[in-house]
């Protein structure tokens, strides 16, 4: 009889026993993880959905508050989209990226005032050098914190012009 049937990707091919191994368990941490993230979404007395998931795991990266402003966000709100929403780091009509790594939490007023900047630029724009010090510091202490990933701290720190000239 057979116990287990196992499917390898492509990917999974290239990868030595090791990576495979670590692939693994990061997938069973991100399943435990959804698992947990569920459940306190049904405690907030709504439904759990991918996207409700997804905008769980945005707040607590962003330590509950709009990744720009830092204003408190309630996660009621955030889930049921009231005048807090996932937005985009690097606009997505210059990326086509709508992934977890290209979106943050932020209330509606930052997101409004954003347009189709780059985040780095809308602070620079927005909040002059002392500001984008500030940010530059809160994106940093986020990484630092491993609230946040390399790809997402890079996509925050990037400007348009140094987005295209790569």
């Amino acid at each position: 009889a057979i116990d287990e049937i196992r499917i390898e990707l492509a990917r999974e091919l290239k990868q030595s026993k090791d990576e495979r191994n670590e692939a693994f368990r990061r997938n069973n941490q991100n399943e435990r993880l959804n698992k947990e993230l569920a459940e306190r979404i049904k405690n907030y007395g709504l439904t759990p959905t991918r996207n409700r998931i997804m905008k769980l795991k945005m707040w607590e990266e962003s330590e509950h508050s709009c990744m720009y402003c830092e204003q408190p966000v309630d996660p009621i709100e955030f889930l049921k989209g009231y005048d807090v929403e996932r937005e985009h780091i690097i606009p997505r009509g210059l990326l086509f990226d709508n992934s977890f790594t290209n979106q943050v939490c932020s209330c509606r007023r930052c997101n409004s005032k954003k347009g189709m900047r780059t985040a780095y630029d809308f602070i620079a724009d927005d909040k002059g050098q002392e500001g984008l010090n500030a940010y530059i510091e809160h994106i940093n202490d986020l990484f630092d914190k491993k609230k946040i990933s390399r790809s997402k701290l890079n996509r925050l720190l990037v400007s348009h012009k140094a987005y295209i000239s790569r």
